[in-house]
């Protein structure tokens, strides 16, 4: 499923936003399901329906979604629309055509859409390693070039060093991609090819000293390395080729035979070994070997193999624990813990009775409701993160902001801040601008006071804020800021932009 919605978000412009919802869903408590589709993108603000559509409407639908079809089994495909005929592609990136009247007999009716997004994002792809990882190779390429332009087997061997560490970074991509087992775009070519199925194999006899991953990284990093900083390592790195042919064989006879698919990435990887093999055997009177070629080399494999080892050590460690703590995420935000967790407010009758200002939809089923304090950084925080929460789901939620202070303390400069706003809101003035100004802005007490403070009578808000602060001094409530979501009371183990998880409908 995961793997259909990221091609659909692919297509309609939201590359973007693919690893936040993919970190989204699999954290979500109802993964893998449709439900956490939906919610992840209704919390990304893309715009999205899941709906079951008859048929005869089928023509209104868009040029792409995904939808249910009954083939064999129930199944979800991405689907495009073509003039006569339709394409379906699965999970596992199969493709069919399909004609109008096997359509219609497949036709479920469920299917989820997402609204295009009309904005190309030019600049997230100028971001992706994608872009940068080549630029540099051309760069630091011709930089080498142009130190030894009479010297072409140099720049031979470098430039297949540099496509080499190019496929080494989509081997490493596809081998560390533990959220959706996409095969890299290189391998998605045909049902034939899956690098991913090849790169993670355990079926080559020396996977248990050495994985098939290793052997390009270090080859082409230790070959680019060389030849890029002028060492003479055109012998060494021929030999190493030459040697590595029968691997290679063992390599395609396991794809043939054994996996019965194709790895593209290994291919080419092939590839470029038997180019070098071939230019060392052709050109092999034009080379020498002495012993300051050997101990550069052993230096710079002491350096670069520890260092990869190490690497890809702390990034399984790193994979490892964001599976674990996804798997930790989902426990938590489950229903059953979230309600043997939090504990229900004492004195809900006088809680609800209190005159609170009221933010958003007050037809809205469910309402945070906050007891703030002007001068505490985390109340700062907490209305920030409800005012986002509101803002995403504006019939679902209301705001309820509540102060936590001492009217007696006289003192305090800040009640002059808590008074004016629920004057404003008294008042029918614009209260969530003040509030924002003061919580998110964060404006000076004075600039505030300035633009904000209309009156100095607040006898009616004097009232409202000593009933706030009777209410904590029962219920025990001595700090700011208090959470309550549903009547219960959200301490730390959940943070406000979680709550959604627990709407009530």
């Amino acid at each position: 499923m995961l793997k259909l919605v990221i091609k659909y978000l692919q297509k309609s412009n939201y590359s973007s936003k693919i690893v936040e919802f993919e970190e989204f869903y699999q954290s979500h408590p109802n993964y893998p399901s449709l439900l956490a589709i939906t919610d992840g993108l209704n919390y990304l603000n893309i715009e999205n329906i899941a709906a079951s559509i008859p048929f005869e409407h089928f023509d209104e639908l868009t040029n792409s979604f995904i939808a249910e079809l009954k083939i064999d089994n129930p199944s979800l495909y991405l689907l495009t629309k073509g003039e006569n005929e339709f394409t379906i592609e699965d999970e596992e990136g199969k493709v069919k055509i399909l004609n109008r009247a096997d359509l219609e007999k497949y036709w479920s009716g469920i299917v989820l859409l997402v609204e295009e997004n009309e904005k190309e994002e030019i600049s997230s792809k100028w971001k992706s390693s994608s872009y940068m990882l080549p630029i540099a190779l051309v760069l630091l390429c011709l930089l080498s070039i142009s130190t030894k332009l009479n010297n072409h087997l140099h720049t031979t061997f470098l430039l297949i060093a540099a496509i080499g560490v190019f496929i080494s970074k989509e081997i490493l991509e596809t081998f560390f991609n533990n959220k959706n087992n996409t095969d890299s775009k290189f391998c998605s070519i045909s049902e034939e090819f899956s690098c991913d199925s090849i790169i993670k194999s355990k079926s080559y006899s020396f996977s248990k000293y050495i994985e098939f991953v290793d052997l390009p990284v270090i080859f082409f990093s230790f070959s680019f390395i060389s030849l890029l900083f002028g060492l003479e390592m055109e012998y060494l790195i021929g030999l190493a080729s030459v040697l590595s042919l029968p691997v290679l064989f063992y390599s395609i006879y396991l794809q043939k035979f054994s996996l019965k698919k194709w790895c593209l990435l290994c291919l080419l990887i092939s590839v470029l070994m038997l180019s070098n093999a071939v230019l060392f055997l052709v050109n092999y009177r034009m080379f020498s070997l002495d012993y300051h070629q050997v101990i550069n080399a052993v230096g710079l494999l002491l350096l670069i193999v520890p260092l990869w080892f190490l690497l890809k050590k702390w990034i399984e460690k790193f994979n490892k624990n964001e599976v674990e703590l996804n798997k930790l995420l989902r426990f938590k935000r489950s229903e059953d813990v979230f309600q043997k967790t939090v504990e229900t407010i004492n004195n809900v009758e006088s809680f609800n009775a209190l005159d609170k200002m009221i933010i958003g939809d007050e037809n809205a089923p469910n309402v945070i409701s906050l007891f703030l304090s002007p001068s505490c950084p985390h109340c700062h925080t907490a209305y920030k993160d409800a005012k986002e929460l509101l803002m995403k789901y504006p019939n679902k939620l209301k705001l309820a902001i509540c102060y936590n202070l001492n009217t007696n303390n006289v003192d305090n400069p800040y009640l002059d801040i808590a008074r004016s706003v629920l004057n404003l809101y008294n008042n029918g003035e614009n209260v969530i601008q003040a509030l924002d100004d003061w919580h998110i802005e964060r404006l000076n007490i004075d600039d505030w006071k300035a633009k904000w403070k209309k009156t100095d009578a607040f006898t009616k808000e004097n009232n409202q804020l000593e009933m706030y602060f009777q209410w904590c001094l029962e219920n025990e409530f001595n700090y700011a800021p208090v959470k309550i979501f549903n009547n219960h009371l959200i301490e730390q183990q959940y943070n406000i932009n979680e709550l959604f998880y627990f709407f009530k409908e």
